[in-house]
């Protein structure tokens, strides 16, 4: 994930998020341009679109953001700190 990706984001959501858990949407384009990011598509079940979670760090800090691409735009649904257990994406992806 080389070039600067166009993100966008529900605000009412990102705010859910920032006081949840503390991580910012507007903070997810680090993690998109780190080239040892571990995608996957998300395929428990059928959201009527495709989404993708991508695994890697933001601020030094283990983290999952769940996306869909629409037109030239990454429009992020989530974005959290991952636990150990899932994380281990990440290292099948750079073992």
């Amino acid at each position: 994930m080389k070039n600067k990706p166009k993100l966008e984001w529900d605000e009412n959501k990102r705010q859910k998020v920032l006081a949840e858990h503390g991580v910012d949407f507007a903070d997810a384009a680090e993690l998109f341009e780190d080239e040892n990011a571990a995608v996957y598509i998300d395929d428990r079940r059928d959201y009527g679109e495709v989404r993708i979670n991508v695994y890697g760090f933001v601020d030094g800090q283990r983290m999952r953001v769940c996306f869909t691409a629409r037109a030239d735009k990454i429009r992020i649904i989530t974005m959290f700190k991952v636990g150990k257990k899932e994380w281990s994406k990440y290292y099948e992806k750079n073992d």
